[in-house]
């Protein structure tokens, strides 16, 4: 968006906005051939475009030149009202209709550099007709979206504006970089390597999309690779930059962890049979629930311990071990994504049937025993279902021990090991 000598000239771009009214890039084009120019009033063209964007439900557009082409007072200005306009307090209740079509403007350009100077002021000022009504309802974009706002501003002004090319890798499998990533325009596959390296794609994100969000609240390791299947404009969070908010705001902080711990539950949870079965989680139980990292090899509890809460499987796998009679450690069961674990201590009251461990670590959120019973009340069928996951679950393990223990542990495809699991890693 900046001047350069490829640009089409201001004749040129008078004749396309007067043609076509609402297209934000002439406009953006021509903001940038008068600040080349050196025009004094180009400040005010460029915010005018902003409010532009912004009105037409553009909102990427309308970060980008905010961040890029303002700053002072103007920009502060328009942070805030662009917090105001797709923030938590956003419009909701109007009627969702498509940015206005204007039809061509009349008028001539000027021949003349003077002339055709206020034309473009003119026509860059004009913005009748060409955005949505005040309490239409706007695109919600991850992460803002839930944002008040002063912290839309705070936020909005810790991002770092990346550019990738097609083809280029934006986070990478295994790594443990703490940054999210905003999706601003172009497309991004989601793809994991398996141990045998083959590439199993998983989605196709569009803008906008907020991508890696985990890593901000934990430094486990990267499950899959984002790799940009065209150029692509991304907004970068770096966990300092939020450390840094929270130090001068630890409000902000608390709010952009709870945002983005709530969308990794949301997320987690639409995968899981035992919320859906429920009806979904409880609004209550969203704060309740407490983020946990978990290192590789680590193990969440032991067999025989207090009840330690329900867990649910964010991110990695879960192995499930018991210990038979013989005293060998038989593994039963291997949880991933969305399922729930510690239902029977839970409800019981009682000690845990078995252990479970994270061989390659990862995260899980928690609900522990105390919460759940300050909030046992209002959980309704969830309840129902935790009761239905227990019973199924320990009619499963006292049949899958029973086999072992009575099957030639050699000829068998249960995996029976003794205490050396614990050292493993």
């Amino acid at each position: 968006m900046t001047a350069t000598t490829a640009s089409p000239p201001i004749p040129a771009l008078l004749d396309q906005i007067l043609r076509s009214p609402a297209a934000v890039g002439p406009r953006a084009a021509l903001c940038a051939r008068l600040d080349a120019l050196g025009v004094p009033a180009a400040g005010g063209a460029w915010a005018s475009t902003v409010r532009l964007a912004a009105g037409r439900g553009q909102f990427a557009v309308a970060l980008a030149l905010t961040l890029r082409r303002t700053s002072g007072a103007t920009q502060t200005t328009l942070l805030r009202e662009l917090g105001e306009r797709y923030g938590v307090d956003r419009p909701r209740g109007g009627a969702r209709v498509p940015p206005p079509m204007a039809p061509p403007r009349e008028g001539t350009v000027p021949a003349d550099e003077d002339g055709q100077i206020a034309l473009a002021l003119s026509l860059l000022g004009d913005r009748a007709g060409l955005v949505l009504p005040a309490d239409a309802p706007v695109p919600e974009i991850p992460l803002f979206s839930a944002l008040p706002a002063a912290g839309f501003a705070a936020v909005a002004r810790a991002l770092e504006e990346r550019a990738h090319a097609a083809g280029e890798t934006i986070i990478r499998q295994g790594e443990t970089d703490r940054t999210l990533y905003l999706l601003a325009q172009g497309q991004v596959k989601v793809e994991v390597r398996r141990p045998d390296e083959t590439v199993v794609p998983l989605a196709v994100c569009l803008p906008p999309a907020l991508l890696g969000e985990i890593s901000l609240l934990t430094a486990v390791p990267r499950r899959a690779s984002v790799v940009a299947l065209e150029p692509v404009l991304a907004w970068r969070l770096a966990a300092t930059s939020v450390e840094r908010l929270g130090q001068e705001n630890p409000e902000l902080r608390e709010h952009l962890e709870r945002i983005v711990k709530q969308r990794l539950l949301q997320n987690v949870l639409r995968t899981s049979r035992l919320f859906a079965a429920a009806g979904g989680v409880p609004d209550v139980l969203v704060p309740a629930f407490q983020l946990r990292s978990v290192g590789a090899g680590e193990e969440i509890f032991a067999q025989g311990a207090p009840s330690p809460g329900l867990f649910v499987v964010l991110h990695g796998h879960a192995d499930v071990w018991t210990r038979g009679d013989d005293g060998d450690r038989i593994r039963v069961a291997t949880l991933t994504e969305g399922d729930a674990f510690g239902e029977f201590s839970l409800l019981t009251g009682q000690p845990t049937t078995a252990a479970v461990r994270m061989p390659e670590g990862g995260a899980l959120l928690h609900l522990s025993a105390a919460n759940f019973k300050r909030l046992r009340p209002q959980l309704g069928r969830l309840e129902s279902g935790l009761t239905e996951l227990m019973e199924v679950r320990r009619t499963e393990l006292d049949e899958l021990v029973g086999l072992v223990e009575s099957a030639d542990h050699g000829g068998t495809d249960f995996e029976v090991v003794d205490d050396a699991w614990l050292l493993a890693d």
